[in-house]
């Protein structure tokens, strides 16, 4: 008797937003929280209310109305109501929130590999990152940009690996993003290494691709909360949180994902045809 295992390829970021978790509240989007989706490579045609399909190994928590996902949730898990940890239902919904795509139940949980530790890892300490430029194989370590200043990453027309141990905006800070981006965050002895709320990121075109963020630690990643940004935030042992009515352009991997305050997620769709990954 032979047969044969095939692990099929697949897109990497399937959804606006995916949490590893697999228990109660792993996706918890309330108080006007939204999912859709658009197109980077056509930014005339605007957001669509649609395609912002959601997954998770456990269960999505929605409270408040108009909290809504513009597409269907993805999990292993299966029922509607109560969720408890012995009972891990797949949706639970509160005031009238809404699930416009429906359940797709999933056969198996979804494995995402670790991110490894940098190597070297960057350095513990202080860095002002005000008026900054951090170029291809650049090392910084906790590093600040204050209230209106400016830390450019990269530069135009080509790809630069930044390795840095934290990253914290202020009030009105911008991260600029020339060219393609991949920050490597490390994290050590941080609880948040990633807080934009702050301030946010402008990078050309809305194309989240060119902000490849990765982190393997198990810290809070705080995106945007006052302006509007576009990345991809492969973190999947990581809790990350959108808040304070902002808009976040791309897709998000954690162990939790967060959304509240009126926060949008707008998935780009081209993305399934960016990143891809052995399946299960």
């Amino acid at each position: 008797v032979s047969g044969i295992l095939d692990q099929e390829v697949t897109p990497l970021y399937r959804y606006a937003a995916f949490a590893t978790f697999n228990g109660c509240d792993a996706l918890d989007f309330a108080g006007g929280a939204t999912t859709d989706s658009y197109d980077s490579s056509n930014l005339a045609a605007g957001v669509q209310a649609w395609g912002g399909s959601v997954g998770t190994n456990g269960n999505l928590t929605e409270a408040g109305n108009p909290t809504t996902i513009n597409g269907s949730l993805s999990t292993p898990r299966t029922g509607v109501g109560a969720c408890t940890a012995g009972n891990v239902t797949a949706w639970t919904q509160n005031g009238n929130a809404h699930l416009n795509g429906g359940i797709i139940e999933l056969p198996q949980a979804v494995a995402y590999p670790a991110v490894p530790a940098p190597n070297p890892l960057p350095p513990t300490t202080a860095y002002n990152g005000n008026n900054q430029t951090l170029l291809d194989g650049a090392s910084a370590g906790n590093i600040t940009v204050n209230a209106n200043k400016t830390l450019t990453l990269g530069a135009s027309g080509v790809t630069s690996r930044v390795t840095v141990n934290s990253l914290t905006l202020g009030g009105n800070g911008i991260v600029q993003i020339l060219g393609t981006v991949i920050l490597n965050v490390a994290g050590q002895g941080q609880t948040s290494p990633i807080d934009l709320t702050g301030g946010g990121v402008t990078n050309a075109a809305l194309d989240p691709s060119t902000l490849q963020v990765r982190y393997g630690g198990t810290g809070n990643v705080k995106l945007v909360g006052v302006s509007a940004s576009a990345m991809v935030l492969y973190a999947p042992s990581a809790t990350a949180s959108i808040s304070g009515g902002s808009d976040f352009y791309g897709a998000v991997i954690a162990n939790k994902v967060a959304g509240t305050g009126g926060a949008a997620i707008h998935y780009d769709r081209k993305l399934q045809k960016k990143f891809m990954s052995a399946a299960n």
